[in-house]
């Protein structure tokens, strides 16, 4: 298990790829979530870490121009790792999250996202941070 405290504060980060519009048939009871502006269905990258669900985060990026970014709460929800719920982020695992941003509505770039293809399209990514830890993203990232 390697926990946050194990990871450089410049590598916490949770890497989102694309959107997801599909639920495991057990769990199709989330897609009312879909069409609500201030929830996201998405695929996460590996994940850097094993974490506790709900995960609170304060920053959304992009990681290609870490200077556009939004300061706003954003909830990791619920994970779906092999169509079966889990209470965690799994650390080395890509997984389908339904993120919830609990006080406005999703930020534009999250509109910019592909919906998930297999891989064939690829978006440079969206970063999720703590505000403890955005300093030392946006500075890694930006040097």
């Amino acid at each position: 298990m390697r926990s946050e405290t194990d990871v450089a504060y410049n590598q916490r980060y949770l890497i989102i790829r694309d959107r997801l519009g599909e639920f495991p048939p057990a769990y199709s009871h989330f897609k009312k979530y879909l069409t609500s502006p201030r929830w996201a269905s998405v695929t996460t990258d590996y994940c850097y870490a094993d974490i506790d669900l709900p995960k609170f985060y304060d920053y959304i990026f992009e990681l290609n121009n870490p200077n556009r970014y939004w300061q706003q709460r954003t909830v990791v929800r619920h994970a779906f790792l092999y169509h079966h719920k889990i209470n965690r982020l799994e650390h080395g695992h890509a997984m389908h999250c339904l993120i919830e941003f609990p006080d406005n509505d999703a930020p534009l770039i999250f509109s910019e996202l592909p919906i998930n293809d297999g891989g064939v399209t690829m978006h440079s990514g969206i970063g999720l941070c703590t505000a403890g830890d955005w300093e030392y993203i946006h500075h890694n990232l930006t040097h």
